[in-house]
């Protein structure tokens, strides 16, 4: 999985990687394991500044989902507004 959020050349590839991450991410077991991995989380962060926008959101809601909701359970948050705007354009196009 890595190897394809690191792939510069095939955006689709990419964003079909984040997306699959994204997905996977509403597990419990799944998103202790990515949260665990260093690699993954690094990528994550890296693709929120990417010049793609579905990739930026696509990434923003995973890290949402895997570390930013814990923080901001008690606090309202852009973050968890973008997660479901995201969520809703992948079923959307579904």
């Amino acid at each position: 999985m890595a190897a394809m959020l690191k792939d510069e050349t095939d955006l689709r590839e990419r964003l079909a990687a984040v997306e699959a991450l994204y997905m996977l991410s509403f597990d419990e077991d799944n998103k202790v394991v990515m949260k665990d991995d260093n690699d993954i989380m690094g990528l994550l962060h890296c693709l929120l500044d990417s010049d793609d926008e579905e990739i930026q959101l696509a990434s923003a809601g995973v890290v949402w989902e895997i570390a930013g909701k814990e923080k901001h359970k008690t606090k309202s948050s852009g973050m968890f507004a973008l997660s479901l705007f995201y969520l809703n354009n992948i079923l959307n196009r579904l």
